[in-house]
């Protein structure tokens, strides 16, 4: 697994739960998606859109025209084909977006991008946090 998170990470604007069930249903099926082993890479960074956060693998990968965001569709065997469905929910009740790119054979990588938190309302609401802690508390 590669970790990449730099330093300065803005907070995101978001509660504590959902986004932890979203990264985590993202880590998840990418794992899944490497049956005979890979690399399963998060990388966050800051751009104008917020706070980004891409969790790729090195796995099977999607077939062109396969929508991973339709509910029950699903690339493996087992599953219920919710997890996407559930994660881009969460991502887009927090006014983020989630999108996703994939090569067949090369794997897929999920890209989440959550809203930065206004400097004069992050020390004083619940309502945002660092991306980093969320991934560690998961």
């Amino acid at each position: 697994m590669e970790q990449l998170f730099p330093p300065n990470l803005p907070l995101v604007r978001a509660d504590r739960d959902k986004p932890k069930q979203a990264l985590w249903n993202l880590c998840k099926n990418t794992a899944e998606a490497m049956p005979q082993g890979g690399t399963l890479t998060i990388k966050a960074y800051r751009s104008d859109a917020g706070v980004v956060l891409e969790i790729g693998d090195t796995g099977i990968g999607v077939a062109p025209g396969i929508d991973v965001f339709e509910p029950f569709t699903t690339t493996k065997s087992s599953g219920s084909g919710l997890g996407p469905v559930v994660v881009r929910q969460i991502v887009a009740a927090h006014g983020g977006n989630l999108t996703h790119t994939s090569e067949p054979g090369k794997g897929t990588t999920f890209r989440l991008i959550l809203p930065q938190a206004a400097l004069e309302y992050a020390a004083s609401s619940g309502m945002y946090h660092d991306l980093m802690r969320l991934y560690q508390d998961m």
